[in-house]
């Protein structure tokens, strides 16, 4: 009777069945190999090295401690396979958190957003490598969670769990606590108690990685490319174009018109808890976006802005359902096809460009080229592996 009950309610719960869609369409990608990012091979090297010398040398800097560990252990225990369903896994909860969120601050068309979401090219890809982006987030989102559920030593923990996969969370879960801060006045001490928790645990995970650089603080600071890589008409122009292309052009256009009408509109007076929300998702791109002006190289570093994208674009177009189809179409068709206007003369480091008109194959194409690329090189860049493991700046 009880399997009979599970059955039929899952049958009947619609924010289920999107989980369900994202993870058949995430689990064929999770067995072609660990990923296309050199970064995901150099976490692997951590472990290998640990296991060789006992000694713990970061993947790259600033270190990624908590992550490293974790994938030490999956790898160890399912290789590329677990470490990619780790990914998958945190993915799903970040939607499934991003649903509550989205059902508690009565946001409309919530399960539109989490379907453009789920199917975002860097989401997408993310949701099924071996790579610390969602991990990250994830672990920031169940703090954000267990903060609404008032569950405050809880929610401390897993922040810092995220801030010590990725140091760049120390900004999301900082912004969520000074959000819930300002709108939870009642509980502002044990909000300060999330926080104080988060930053001891996080210096903690970040001991190792320091420890490593003879407690020298050049580990917190971009490493990439000499200064003429980071003078301001350059580091402008970078900014501009690849936040553009994290979205693609017309997805991008559809985000800025949401910008307007929320702000001509007054949406975001519909009622309190739709102001609440929007002030973090406003406040959260905002920060984000300013942290990748100071270092716009990948553009993965913009996917915790993606939830707060949404949040904002499903007020903004409560009334125009069909503006999200036309989002939800273009973000889909960017995984496969997208037209460029400037190729660089050197990925992620161009000092220069040339500049025309391109229709060159989407992210989720170019990634799974490039996975089924590694793999017919042994489950491994084809490229020198062991000099690029160890190029900690990258």
């Amino acid at each position: 009777m009880q399997i009979k009950k599970a059955i039929k309610s899952i049958k009947q719960s619609k924010d289920l069945h999107i989980l369900l869609l994202a993870f058949f369409i995430y689990f064929p990608f999770i067995f072609l190999g660990y990923g296309s990012d050199y970064d995901s091979y150099n976490v692997l090297w951590v472990g290998e090295n640990f296991i060789e010398t006992l000694d713990y040398v970061p993947s790259r800097v600033p270190g990624f401690f908590v992550y490293e560990t974790i994938t030490f252990f999956l790898n160890i225990i399912g290789g590329s396979f677990l470490t990619n369903f780790g990914s998958l896994c945190m993915s799903l909860l970040i939607l499934a958190i991003f649903i509550y969120i989205c059902k508690r601050y009565d946001v409309p068309n919530y399960r539109f957003l989490a379907v453009i979401m789920m199917v975002h090219p860097y989401y997408l890809v993310n949701s099924t490598c071996t790579m610390d982006y969602l991990f990250a987030l994830g672990f920031t989102m169940i703090g954000f969670w267990m903060l609404l559920e008032g569950k405050f030593v809880t929610a401390g923990i897993s922040m810092a769990m995220g801030v010590g996969s990725r140091l760049t969370t120390a900004l999301v879960a900082g912004l969520v606590l000074l959000w819930a801060f300002m709108f939870e006045v009642q509980n502002r001490r044990r909000i300060f108690l999330s926080g104080a928790i988060m930053l001891i645990l996080s210096l903690i995970f970040y001991l190792p990685p320091i420890t490593f650089a003879e407690w020298k603080t050049h580990i917190f600071f971009p490493s990439i490319g000499g200064e003429e890589f980071w003078s301001l008409y350059l580091r402008t122009g970078r900014f501009i174009y690849k936040s553009i292309y994290f979205w693609s052009p017309p997805a991008f256009l559809i985000l800025m018109w949401g910008l307007v009408r929320l702000g001509i509109l007054g949406k975001l007076k519909i009622n309190n808890k739709v102001f609440q929300i929007s002030i973090l998702s406003i406040g959260l791109i905002v920060g984000m976006e300013l942290f990748y002006f100071r270092l716009p190289t990948e553009p993965a570093y913009l996917i915790p802005t993606i939830p707060f994208w949404m949040i904002l674009i499903g007020i903004a177009f409560s009334d125009k359902k069909w503006v999200l189809g036309l989002l939800l179409s273009l973000v889909i068709i960017s995984n496969f096809v997208t037209i460029n206007i400037a190729q660089p003369d050197k990925i992620n480091q161009a000092t220069g460009a040339e500049f025309g008109l391109w229709v060159e194959p989407g992210h989720l194409v170019q990634d799974v080229q490039k996975r089924l690329e590694y793999l017919a090189c042994g489950n491994q860049p084809c490229a020198t592996f062991n000099e690029t493991t160890q190029e900690l700046g990258e």
